[in-house]
């Protein structure tokens, strides 16, 4: 009976230590995912930055007029006669005023200079609603921030 008692103490000890290991290895496997992680995103930064400072204003520009003519769409959904009041900035008044009389449409087009170039405000009696591009450029820019705020203030999960 001490032979056995011996070897399941001798048993018990290698799990003990087996599992210790097992433990080890996973902790280092961890921190090594969260630093290699790390280093990733800050590489990405530079990318991020083009992407956020020159890529997705260009393309918010470009996409300025099929997001209007989405809005004005869904406002002109209730009814086709109830007049629309839309204001832009002034800059976009010229062309849009050949766009708005082929639409057959009771649109009043009114430039604001309060609005920022992405922006749009449309309005009828039953709906009011705005199109904001530069407030959707602003939050993906404090997104990407607080991503890189995060990873360089030594926040580490493990």
């Amino acid at each position: 009976m001490a032979g056995f008692a011996e070897g399941r103490a001798h048993a018990d000890a290698e799990q003990g230590q087996f599992s210790a290991e097992i433990i080890q290895s996973l902790t280092d496997m961890s921190f090594g995912y969260a630093e290699a992680r790390g280093h990733l995103l800050l590489s990405l930064r530079p990318l991020f930055a083009v992407l956020v400072d020159r890529f997705l204003p260009a393309l918010a520009k470009e996409g300025f007029a099929a997001q209007l003519a989405d809005r004005l769409l869904e406002v002109a959904a209730n009814d086709l006669m109830t007049p629309i009041d839309l204001c832009v900035h002034p800059e976009h008044i010229a062309g849009l005023k050949n766009v708005i009389g082929q639409a057959g449409m009771p649109i009043k087009l009114r430039g604001d200079p309060k609005l920022g170039r992405g922006q749009a405000k449309l309005s009828s009696p039953e709906v009011q609603t705005m199109l904001d591009l530069d407030e959707m450029l602003d939050a993906t820019r404090a997104v990407l921030s607080a991503i890189f705020y995060i990873q360089e203030s030594g926040v580490h999960h493990g």
